[in-house]
Order: C-alpha cells, then sequence, then structure tokens
C-alpha cells in the first residue's frame, strides 16, 4: 500500500497501523492536498469567467464606486466582485500609490463616457447580477402639449435616400403609413437639386434624365405622391428648391454647387407652375418649405427674404385669409410655411450658431410682417449614435437630445410665443450612408433606445412635432430598405403614436440608478381615459430595475421590448413583431395586477398605461 492509502485507511486496531504511521498521517494528507492543489491552474484576469475578458483601451465609466491600490489585476478584478454596483474594473499595472492619484484600481457602476488608456487592464464582470429598485412619480399639473401628429416621419427627395425608386402606388407602404397618419415631411438636401417638370419647364431643362447634380420631378411622380399622402392620410409639407435665383438664371438646371449664390432672390417661376397644377388636381399641401440646412451656405436675412418671396407667391395663389383655411383664389387649404431647418449639432459642439440663425431669420420674417403664415419654426438634428461604440445607449450622448431641446424652445418662444417648434428631420445618423443594403444596417433594435427616448425628450421640452428621418429609403429608415418590412424603430413609433397622449406630465425618479440607467417619460393616456401612459427604458448592459409607479403599484398593462442591439428584430412581451399577412398582428399589452413591481432587464424598453386617473389628465383629449 502507498503512504497516502495507509494513512487514508488504517485504524488503530489494524496491524498496518504502527505509532509512526498514526503519527505521519495528517503530515501525509496535508502535503497531499498541498500537491493537489499547487497542480491546479494559476489563476489568471482575462481567462477567469468570474473577472471577464480583459479589454485594452476599452469604454470604462466615469463614476467610480471604489478606488484604491492593489497587488495586481486579479486582486482588482476581486475588488469589483465585492463591491455592490461594480460592473467593470480598470488596473493600472505602472501605478504606485506616489502616482497622480494615488490609484491603480478603480471599480465603476458603468460603461459610458470614458476610454481607458492603452496602458490599463479593464473589463466588465459578466453575469454579475445587479438590481436597483426606482420609484417614478409623475407631477400634478400638465408640462406641456405635443400635436396630435407629434410622431411624424420624412421622406426623402436624394436620389441616394431611393426617391425615384419608390413605387408610391404600393399598396404595403400605404398601409404601413396609414399607421402613422400624422405629418409626412418630403426634402431633405436633394430637394435643392430637384426640378419640377411643369408649365414651362421642359424635359430638356429639367434634365431628366439627371445631369449636372439635379433631379426632375415629373406630373407622374408628383401624382402618385399626393395619392400617397391622401390614402395614408397625412399632412404633406414639401420642402422647395430655393436655388434657382433671379440673378443668374438660364433656366432651372442650375447644379448644386452653385446654390451656395445668394444673389439677386429665389425665382419663384418653376414652383409656381408646380402649385398651379397642384390647386388644379385639388392636391393638398398642408405646409411648405424653403431650402433645406441652408445655415451653412447662405444667411438667415437672405433665406428669410427668399420665404418673403414664396409668403406672396402663396398670397397670389389662394388668396386672402389664414393659413390651413380654403383660400379665397383656390378650393384647396392655403399651406402653412415652415422653415428655416438648419443644421443643428451632432455628437459634440456649440449651439449657439444655429440659434442666432434661428432668431435672425425670425426677426428678418417678423420686421418683414409675415410671422402669421408660419405654423413651426423647424431644425434638424442627428446627434450621431452607433452600435458599435455604444453611444446608442450612453446617457451622456442621449442627454444632447433635450440639450438641443432646451435651446430651441427658448430661443424661439422668446420670439414667437405661440409658434410651434418641430424637429423637422432628426434620425440617429447624418449623411455619408451606404446604398440599400441590410449590411451595416444601422436601424437595429439599439437604434430604439435613441429613438424612444428621443421622442420622449423632445414632447417633455415643448416640441409639437418629431419628424424622424426617414420612413424608407436608407439604413436607418423606420422600414427595410429592400424588403419594406417594419424595423424596430417602426413599432416604438406606432406604439408611442397610439399609447402616449398629446399632454406632457413631468417625472421624477428617485433614487437616480446607478450610471442614470433610467430614462423615464410620462403622458396621459392617448385613450382619453384620464390614466397616464409611461415610457421607461433602461440603458444599463447589467443592471435590472425594478420599478413602482405608486405606493399601491395598481394594476396596469405592460407593453415590454427587448432584443438584440446588433439585429432588426423586437419582440413584444417576447413575442417578435412581424407583418401578418401583410397586417400588423395586435400590439396588445400584457396585463399585470395590482401589487406587482415593474421589471425591466438591461437594455429594454416599456411603455407603461396605468389605469387610475390623474387630475391632471381628467380633462385631457
Amino acid at each position: 500500500l502507498s503512504p497516502v492509502h495507509r494513512a487514508l485507511h488504517c485504524t488503530p486496531a489494524s496491524l498496518l497501523c504502527t505509532a509512526t504511521t498514526m503519527a505521519a498521517r495528517a503530515f501525509v494528507l496535508l502535503s497531499f492536498l498541498v500537491a493537489v492543489i499547487t497542480a491546479l491552474p494559476a489563476r489568471r484576469t482575462g481567462s477567469n469567467a468570474q473577472c471577464g475578458t480583459t479589454i485594452p483601451n476599452m469604454t470604462v465609466g466615469t463614476s467610480n464606486v471604489w478606488e484604491g491600490v492593489v497587488a495586481d489585476a486579479a486582486t482588482c478584478c476581486a475588488r469589483c466582485l465585492a463591491t455592490p454596483n461594480c460592473i467593470v474594473w480598470e488596473f493600472a499595472p505602472a501605478l504606485t500609490t506616489s502616482a497622480k492619484s494615488g490609484f491603480n484600481c478603480w471599480a465603476k457602476d458603468n460603461t459610458e463616457g470614458n476610454h481607458s488608456a492603452a496602458d490599463r487592464i479593464s473589463s466588465v464582470v459578466p453575469h454579475k447580477p445587479q438590481t436597483a429598485s426606482v420609484d417614478v412619480s409623475v407631477g400634478a399639473a400638465v408640462l406641456s402639449h405635443t400635436s396630435p401628429g407629434y410622431v411624424s416621419w420624412n421622406i426623402d427627395t436624394s436620389r441616394n435616400r431611393q426617391f425615384f425608386n419608390l413605387d408610391f402606388t404600393s399598396p404595403k407602404l400605404r398601409y404601413l403609413a396609414s399607421n402613422l397618419p400624422n405629418h409626412l415631411r418630403v426634402g431633405g438636401s436633394g430637394g435643392d437639386y430637384l426640378l419640377y417638370r411643369f408649365g414651362n419647364t421642359t424635359k430638356a431643362t429639367c434634365n431628366e434624365p439627371p445631369i449636372d447634380g439635379n433631379n426632375c420631378l415629373n406630373q407622374t411622380w408628383w401624382d402618385d405622391l399626393n395619392g400617397f399622402a391622401a390614402a395614408a392620410g397625412v399632412k404633406m409639407v414639401f420642402g422647395l428648391n430655393i436655388c434657382p435665383r433671379d440673378a443668374n438664371d438660364d433656366g432651372y438646371g442650375k447644379p448644386m454647387t452653385t446654390c451656395s449664390s445668394t444673389a439677386g432672390r429665389w425665382d419663384p417661376s418653376n414652383t409656381r407652375a408646380l402649385l398651379e397644377y397642384s390647386i388644379a388636381k385639388n392636391y393638398t399641401i398642408w405646409g411648405l418649405e424653403l431650402g433645406n440646412e441652408r445655415n451653412s451656405q447662405s444667411s438667415a436675412e437672405s433665406q428669410a427674404l427668399d420665404f418673403g418671396v414664396l409668403h406672396t407667391l402663396v398670397e397670389d395663389l389662394w388668396g386672402t385669409g389664414p393659413a390651413g383655411q380654403v383660400g379665397s383664389k383656390a378650393g384647396t387649404a392655403k399651406p402653412f410655411l415652415l422653415g428655416p431647418d438648419p443644421h443643428s449639432v451632432k455628437s459634440s459642439g456649440s449651439l449657439d450658431g444655429t440659434l442666432k440663425y434661428i432668431s435672425d431669420f425670425m426677426n428678418t420674417v417678423s420686421a418683414h410682417k409675415f410671422e402669421d403664415a408660419f405654423a413651426a419654426i423647424t431644425h434638424h438634428e442627428y446627434i450621431e449614435i452607433a452600435i458599435d461604440d455604444g453611444s446608442y445607449h450612453d446617457p451622456s450622448r442621449l442627454n444632447l437630445t433635450a440639450f438641443v431641446a432646451r435651446g430651441m424652445n427658448k430661443t424661439i418662444k422668446s420670439l414667437w410665443p405661440t409658434t410651434q417648434v418641430w424637429a423637422g428631420e432628426i434620425g440617429p445618423h447624418n449623411g455619408g450612408s451606404p446604398g440599400c443594403s441590410q449590411g451595416g444596417r444601422w436601424a437595429n433594435f439599439g437604434d430604439s433606445f435613441w429613438y424612444a427616448d428621443a421622442l420622449g425628450a423632445k414632447a417633455a421640452n415643448g416640441y409639437s412635432v418629431f419628424a424622424r428621418q426617414d420612413f424608407i429609403g436608407i439604413d436607418y429608415a423606420l422600414l427595410d430598405c429592400v424588403t419594406h418590412d417594419p424595423l424596430p424603430d417602426y413599432f416604438v413609433a406606432v406604439l408611442f403614436h397610439r399609447l402616449m397622449g398629446t399632454a406632457v406630465l413631468p417625472v421624477g425618479v428617485s433614487p437616480t440608478p446607478p450610471g442614470g440607467a433610467l430614462r423615464a417619460y410620462a403622458h396621459c393616456s392617448a385613450d382619453g381615459s384620464g390614466g397616464v401612459t409611461y415610457l421607461l427604458i433602461n440603458v444599463a448592459e447589467q443592471l435590472t430595475l425594478e420599478v413602482s409607479l405608486g405606493a399601491s403599484q395598481p394594476a396596469h398593462n405592460e407593453f415590454y421590448l427587448t432584443g438584440h442591439p446588433t439585429q432588426g428584430v423586437v419582440q413584444l412581451n417576447g413575442s417578435p413583431l412581424s407583418l401578418q399577412d401583410g397586417k400588423l398582428p395586435a400590439l396588445n399589452g400584457k396585463a399585470v395586477p395590482s401589487g406587482s413591481d415593474i421589471h425591466l432587464d438591461p437594455l429594454s424598453i416599456m411603455f407603461v398605461t396605468m389605469p387610475t386617473q390623474h387630475p391632471a389628465c381628467a380633462s385631457q383629449p
């Protein structure tokens, strides 16, 4: 028998158990265990499942829940595992207590806002269960109101947005548009390339097929577009080409490269022919814009004076009377004016230049006394979110939406207090997109975190309309540009339109969850019941939220949206959403009994309808 065997199996009565054997048993067992432990693989940061895979220069948070000095990366990881709310750790091997901060290990509760230095080791701790309890409350009074057509959308007239490849007679497109029967804004950069083959504008001068960068809108396209708008029940806002100038006209074939000229005034001849045709066909154009993102190409005063020419044209064609009502000359409602559509900030930068452009534009319009013709002051916005860098759920990036909204609302309302503020073209990503492709698409479920949050933030900051760029035609649209099937953002839009009413309520969140994980908004319910509908968004990657909406947590309905950030499929209460026999599925909520907290998994979105009447909602439509 081996010494280990003898040590394990002998007894005092055994002939094999000598005194020496008994004395050696403890030593043999201890030696055996030490040998076994020594033979085990050494713990290494990066391969230990609890520590996660170490990543150089990864995005780590700026909020520390613990910081100090440790011996190595494994100990830093252990610190994170032992610290409540820690989801990511960062270790700096070269730093000692004499380093600038005095620390070489940081335990963090979020992964947004900062890149780890290249010489540091960092890792997200996987599968570490975390839960935070949050109370969400609403104020007693209505904060603001949106338009009934708040959830609106665009169709871009640019060739690279497929405008000339779309079939506006398609029953499928018309059906999907009819589920968002609000405002349709037709325009974009392509609008200042677009010429109209009406009146004296011939096929040759309209450049059909397109040459020199210009495109031609003929009667067939215009008829189909108006038929599409009528079938969908939307109010169309059309963006006019501002480029033709009376000082340098040689026909309407000027390429966009010369559109920076502001010599003379806008030449309305081509537009007049388009509008005269529309009046004869009894087409209703709800609103007109003039020029797209001109703040980088001309002065606000020049654009305002061009709008003065448009105002005179509208008065001449429709006659006297307020916009929105049938004029004295035409049998259709007189169009409103909307503008000036400047670009605002992207992922960073000052808003001051855009606000000055808008105020200069408005002051010039007021000086010429036609501000009553305007339904809204509009601007464009792209805060540039992406899936690969995590910005789609980064609170600091998402906060830009409200930052822009506050500046715009303050400036516009200080000059024209009763005029609406519109996000006239707003999307997750601006320009430079590939053509129609299902590869590398932006419009996946991850994009819905920006979209849902932006819808809530703009409404909470006094906006009347949110015109999403765009409905179809590019990689970040509401519909797949190949199949025309709805993408996750489309379902977010439909649910917001159906559930969130026009009355916006102030919201309080207490306590603030780690990393600002919860984005919360509330409106009086769209069904007119007097209840409240909440929009709750968990932007954390590893934090589950248990949300209470009141001391008694009454019975409610949940519309719970989940999915993978990189995929174009969204689930409602666990069921994937897609067309069924060409129609939308029933977008029903899940009934939850009273006393049940709301459970929000990491990276999820939920609409909650609360039937209990709120005093501020009792009189709301």
